[in-house]
């Protein structure tokens, strides 16, 4: 799974990015 790229558009479960 790409959290990293769903940060931002609804996804705040992305560790390491500040959404």
């Amino acid at each position: 799974k790409n959290d990293v790229q769903l940060v931002g558009k609804g996804c705040p479960q992305s560790p390491g990015l500040p959404t």
